[in-house]
């Protein structure tokens, strides 16, 4: 006589398979995926833009401080 624990993950496990193979959910967690990454991509450019932003003003006008002289990034 086998397990009921066995019988019972067995039965869970089958459930699973079920509900992953199921195309709807493939479908959701695909679009889920994809709205992620853009969201992803979204925020990252705003922080390179962000960035950016400061540096400029931390070296004053574009690359040139405000004395003249011509600022470097090293």
């Amino acid at each position: 006589m086998p397990d009921n624990n066995v019988t019972q993950a067995t039965e869970y496990m089958e459930l699973l398979h079920t509900v992953v193979s199921n195309d709807w959910f493939l479908l959701f967690a695909g679009l889920a995926s994809i709205i992620s990454l853009g969201m992803a991509l979204f925020a990252v450019s705003k922080v390179i833009k962000i960035d950016k932003s400061i540096h400029q003003k931390q070296s004053g006008t574009g690359n040139i401080q405000s004395a003249g002289d011509v600022h470097t990034n090293v």
